[in-house]
């Protein structure tokens, strides 16, 4: 289920993209929770790219 909510290279420009598509994915699937899940997810991932983004280009 969470194989859906893997960022590719497009939806790496915004968390937000990524929750739109991910949203239209599963309208019609088990709802909100999986897009909750999906957030948390996609939110933790974004962020954790930003920080080792922000080591390698201060270092």
């Amino acid at each position: 289920i969470l194989l859906i909510s893997i960022p590719s290279e497009e939806t790496i420009i915004g968390p937000h993209q990524a929750i739109n598509q991910t949203c239209q994915t599963n309208i019609n699937g088990d709802g909100m929770r999986h897009i909750s899940v999906s957030f948390l997810f996609i939110t933790f991932f974004w962020y954790l790219l930003r920080y080792l983004y922000n080591i390698i280009v201060t270092h």
